[in-house]
């Protein structure tokens, strides 16, 4: 029978399982804690999130392969591989996928920052920039931790890396295990800020407004789309076949919606965690702040009310 493998590149921790298509059953799983961090302790005290994107990826692998071990023979039936992960944050990479930056997370609070000579953080400067309105096409408001927000203070400050782009770890992550270019879909890239929900495609309007370029940003597709197939050096790695498919990473929010709620039309969401957030499904995009709209994997949003439920 097909088994099919799903990765999670969460902020305390990577999940690897393998689950039997036809039973649903978990038949094997590798995990392994998540200790990328590399934000020194004076930069911790000003708020900074930094981590190491080739680490992720090395301990990702490793649980994959600790799971490839628990599959024993049936590796052979995987026929393909699920990502998810944290949203928001970004890492910067050259043409040849190699981070030209660490992984700014979600926690940063870098944007909370006076600008030089300003009376203005750089969150409140780039939200002037977009406009007060632009949250009805990016489906949220700006936060700090945000892609669109983090690249706004690095261009400022003239720190960005010449012809980077701007990928979600999970983006960074499939590309490598496939040696393919980065795309992202759009439940990861409704996290940026200057994602057009209603499109669903990115908002050139707000990311020109920003002073960024649009070729910093990946192409956007669906997550039954097929970002390659893992190559011959990371099925060594990770013990899974060669040429298994890789498919367009989604974000966690919606991964847990998905993994959740059977009847998405007639039950809503509540999680406690880390993060908190109460979400239902809909078909169509009105939706009134602060409730954000959030791209659904292959069509529809979710209306999600999210905040921090740490005391």
């Amino acid at each position: 029978m097909p088994v099919l493998v799903g990765v999670d590149l969460g902020t305390t921790k990577i999940t690897s399982i393998a689950v039997d298509a036809s039973s649903g059953e978990i038949v094997a799983i590798g995990s392994a804690t998540n200790d990328a961090n590399i934000t020194s302790d004076a930069d911790r005290a000003r708020s900074r999130s930094e981590w190491q994107a080739e680490k992720i990826f090395a301990a990702a692998c490793r649980c994959l392969a600790q799971m490839s071990q628990q599959l024993g023979s049936k590796v052979s039936d995987v026929a393909g591989i699920g990502v998810t992960g944290q949203q928001h944050g970004m890492v910067l990479v050259d043409a040849e996928l190699r981070p030209v930056s660490p992984l700014i997370n979600w926690q940063d609070r870098r944007a909370l920052d006076r600008m030089p000579d300003s009376d203005l953080t750089w969150l409140e400067a780039a939200r002037a920039a977009i406009g007060h309105e632009a949250w009805h096409r990016t489906g949220c408001w700006l936060h700090p931790g945000f892609m669109a927000v983090t690249l706004f203070e690095l261009a400022e400050r003239h720190a960005l890396p010449a012809s980077s782009r701007a990928l979600f770890i999970m983006d960074y992550f499939t590309a490598a295990l496939t040696g393919q270019p980065p795309i992202t879909e759009p439940s990861c890239a409704g996290s940026s800020g200057v994602f057009d929900v209603r499109l669903r495609d990115w908002n050139d309007d707000a990311i020109k407004a920003l002073g960024l370029s649009p070729s910093l940003f990946p192409e956007v597709r669906e997550a039954n789309e097929l970002v390659g197939r893992l190559t011959e050096e990371h099925a060594r790695s990770t013990g899974l076949p060669a040429g298994t498919p890789v498919f367009a990473a989604i974000g966690d929010h919606q991964a847990s919606f998905l993994g959740s709620v059977a009847d998405r039309r007639n039950s809503v969401l509540v999680n406690v965690g880390t993060g908190a957030q109460v979400a239902m499904f809909t078909d169509g995009v009105e939706f009134v702040a602060p409730i954000e709209l959030r791209p659904f994997p292959c069509g529809g949003n979710l209306l999600s009310n999210v905040g921090l439920a740490g005391g």
